[in-house]
């Protein structure tokens, strides 16, 4: 099963015009395990952050006060202590509860990628 995914997951990565992924699925299915440690793991090393979306309440806040996608990275580079840039994979871990507010502002124009539950991969 992961297999399948995963060759969705390199799809997206090679993909030029890539758009931010959402993977929607059942709770407590491996979403998580499946892009932190099969996906980032393997395929971004050092080059990936997780933001874990249900206890970094620093982060949710600071993007509910801030639209701009350029003040939230570098939010998360100095919070996270990481330089991030094209090639950086960011991992939004149980998003739902923050999509809502960013969807409409920024979201479409930032290059990441996203986990949170619901039922299928897309893009």
């Amino acid at each position: 099963m992961y297999r399948k995914y995963l060759d969705d997951l390199l799809k997206w990565k090679k993909d030029s015009r890539r758009k931010p992924l959402m993977v929607w699925s059942a709770r407590q299915v491996g979403k998580s395990y499946l892009i932190k440690e099969l996906f980032a793991e393997a395929y971004y090393k050092n080059n990936y952050v997780f933001i874990d979306c249900r206890t970094d309440y620093n982060f949710v806040n600071y993007c509910l006060e801030h639209v701009n996608p350029e003040d939230i990275l570098k939010y998360l580079s100095l919070d996270k202590g990481v330089i991030i840039n094209e090639k950086s994979l960011l991992i939004f871990d149980e998003a739902k509860n923050v999509l809502s507010e960013l969807s409409n502002n920024y979201l479409a124009d930032m290059e990441l990628y996203q986990a949170s539950p619901k039922s299928i991969v897309r893009s």
